[in-house]
C-alpha cells in the first residue's frame, strides 16, 4: 500500500510538472525563444518593457549618483541607480497618506535626496484612489521643480514610464 502511494505521488508530481511545462510553453511561447537563448534578452525586453526601457535609458544618462523615487513601479530590477522604492499603499518611506500637501512631500523627497522620479505604467483611469492621491500630490512638484527627460511612447498602451529631473 506505501508502495502504491509512493507511486501515485510521483506520477502527480510528474504529470503536475509537465502540465506546468505544457501550459508555460503555451502561454509563454514568446518568451521560449528568449530563455533558449535564440532572441536578443536586451532587445525582446526594450520592446515589451516599458520599466525596462526606462531603467536602460536612465541607465545610459542619469548621473552616478541620482537618487531616483519610484512611483506606481514595482520594484528598480533594472535600475543601476541608488532608488527608493514608493509605490503607495506599499512601503512606508514616503506615507502618501500622512502628507498634508505637496509641501510635505517636497520636504521628504529632499530630505530623502530624491534627485529624480520614475513614475511607470500608470494609467489614470485605472489607478486606485491612494494611487491617484500621490500623482495629485506629486504633480505640482513636478511642474514647479521637475523636467521630463524620458518618456517611454512605445508602451503607452499599458501606461508607458516617464522620467523627471528635479531641480533643488
Amino acid at each position: 500500500r506505501a508502495t502504491l502511494v509512493a507511486a501515485m505521488a510521483i506520477a502527480l508530481v510528474v504529470l503536475g510538472s509537465s502540465w506546468t511545462l505544457v501550459h508555460m510553453a503555451y502561454y509563454r511561447r514568446q518568451d521560449l525563444p528568449v530563455g533558449l537563448g535564440l532572441k536578443d534578452r536586451h532587445a525582446t525586453l526594450l520592446r515589451r518593457s516599458a520599466l525596462y526601457a526606462a531603467s536602460h535609458w536612465a541607465n545610459q544618462h542619469l548621473p552616478k549618483d541620482a537618487r531616483v523615487l519610484l512611483v506606481l513601479v514595482h520594484g528598480g530590477y533594472f535600475l543601476e541607480r541608488d532608488y527608493v522604492f514608493a509605490f503607495p499603499g506599499k512601503q512606508f518611506v514616503v506615507h502618501w497618506q500622512a502628507m498634508e500637501g505637496p509641501d510635505s512631500l517636497r520636504s521628504r523627497l529632499r530630505e530623502l535626496g530624491i534627485t529624480h522620479v520614475l513614475i511607470g505604467d500608470w494609467q489614470k483611469d485605472k489607478l486606485l484612489a491612494i494611487e491617484k492621491g500621490a500623482l495629485e500630490l506629486l504633480e505640482p512638484i513636478l511642474a514647479e521643480t521637475g523636467r521630463e527627460i524620458f518618456h517611454d511612447r512605445e508602451h503607452e498602451d499599458t501606461g508607458g514610464a516617464v522620467i523627471w529631473e528635479l531641480r533643488q
